[in-house]
């Protein structure tokens, strides 16, 4: 079983959007619903993420822990997964995930999985691809995705790849991600009790002649929806993909298929630049021209 929505759940737009997928609206005693079944739109998205700011601002999200009590027959959860911001305008979620406001950064706990080997992804759900993930993550995928709306950030559509038939032979079409382009830098303290930060792509090579990934930006595609209204990224673990599955939350701009077939395996860990699995780090996403 996929595990239960915990916080907020926004769509993205475009050829994965299900018509089912729902948006945050206040009960009438001023507390944040789970969701409302309603059509997304980009605009929508905008209205959502404004309605969790200004539930909070008018401190209808609190860190207190008692449940807020719905409304008679209203048949809707409340969402506990927001705290009330810290006077440094640092808005805590669910899994020690830190929105920080004022410098729009969202800072995600994770801890290094594997220092060596090919890659899939760049970080995915604890209990997933940690075979083939530099980072793992305990918080929801669909809360990371909450709170680069809140720094103002808009989501797009994954990529994807799809065979076709052209004559006698398949032809792969390449699809690219829409969405928000975010920088991912990393965040640790090392053996020597110094804070070390560099990119994400520091951390990765190409196998043949040790060559860093270039700098790039990483797209806000917010993963999708299932037919059932899931948002699939919570239960697959896709949260920064490298290699292109079609539901991650943040992925390249162009697209590496998972398919060996389609696409020869070229990149690595590299291990002189990562920590030894199961140090903690901090994932730092914040819009990619800040």
């Amino acid at each position: 079983m996929p595990p239960e929505g915990l916080g907020l759940r926004f769509a993205s737009t475009g050829p994965f959007f299900h018509s089912e997928a729902r948006l945050l609206e206040h009960l009438s005693d001023g507390t944040l619903a789970v969701m409302s079944s309603r059509s997304a739109s980009p605009g929508g998205l905008r209205r959502a993420a404004m309605l969790v700011l200004a539930g909070i601002s008018s401190g209808c999200v609190s860190s207190k822990s008692e449940t807020p009590t719905a409304p008679s027959g209203a048949g809707v959860m409340v969402d506990e997964s927001i705290k009330a911001p810290s006077p440094s305008g640092i808005i805590h979620l669910a899994g020690g995930i830190e929105c920080r406001l004022d410098s729009r950064e969202v800072l995600v706990p994770a801890f290094i999985a594997i220092d060596s080997g090919w890659i899939e992804q760049i970080a995915c759900l604890r209990g997933t691809r940690e075979h083939e993930s530099i980072f793992v993550v305990e918080c929801q995928p669909s809360l990371i995705h909450s709170a680069l709306l809140m720094i103002g950030l808009e989501s797009g559509v994954p990529g994807r790849w799809l065979e076709t038939m052209r004559g006698d032979r398949y032809e792969i079409e390449r699809i690219p991600p829409t969405g928000a382009p975010v920088r991912i830098r990393v965040r640790f303290t090392d053996t020597e009790g110094c804070l070390v930060e560099s990119s994400v792509e520091e951390m990765v090579m190409g196998s043949s002649d040790g060559t860093v990934f270039p700098p790039t930006p990483w797209m806000f595609c917010g993963s999708r929806f299932d037919r059932e209204g899931r948002y699939v990224a919570d239960y697959s673990g896709s949260i920064i993909g490298f290699a292109t599955f079609g539901d991650e939350v943040l992925g390249l701009p162009g697209v590496i298929s998972d398919q060996v077939s389609v696409d020869a395996a070229v990149w690595e860990i590299r291990s002189e630049k990562v920590p030894a699995p199961g140090t903690p780090v901090s994932l730092v996403l914040t819009p990619w021209d800040t």
